[in-house]
C-alpha cells in the first residue's frame, strides 16, 4: 500500500480502513485500465492477422487526438456534408432554402 512504516503503526483502525479502501480502489482502476488496454491490443491483433490491410498506420489516440485539433465545421461545411450524404445513400434533396419574394408592393 506504500506506507511508512512508522506511520503504518500510528494509523488508528478507522484511518487504516480508509486506507485500504482507496488503495483497493486504486487498485480496481488500475485493473479497468489494464483490461481496456488488453482489448485495444486484441483489436490490433485481429486487424494484423486478419485483415492486415486494414491495419491502421498509426495508434487510435493519435488519430483522435489529430481530429481534435482540426477547426470546427461552419454551417456551411456541415450542409455540403450532409447533401453528400443523402445523395450517397440515394436521397433527394429538395432546395426549400430558396425563398421567393411573394411581396408586390
Amino acid at each position: 500500500m506504500g506506507l511508512d512504516l512508522h506511520y503504518f503503526w500510528s494509523l488508528t483502525p478507522k484511518q487504516y480502513a480508509k486506507h485500504c479502501k482507496a488503495y483497493l480502489k486504486k487498485d480496481e482502476q488500475n485493473a479497468r485500465l489494464q483490461d481496456r488496454l488488453n482489448y485495444v491490443l486484441g483489436k490490433y491483433i485481429g486487424f494484423a492477422v486478419n485483415n492486415p490491410k486494414e491495419y491502421p498506420q498509426k495508434p487510435a489516440l493519435d488519430i483522435v487526438e489529430e481530429q481534435k485539433e482540426q477547426p470546427p465545421q461552419t454551417a456551411d461545411d456541415m450542409e455540403k456534408i450532409a447533401r453528400l450524404n443523402t445523395l450517397f445513400m440515394g436521397g433527394v434533396i429538395n432546395d426549400s432554402r430558396r425563398v421567393t419574394s411573394t411581396d408586390n408592393g
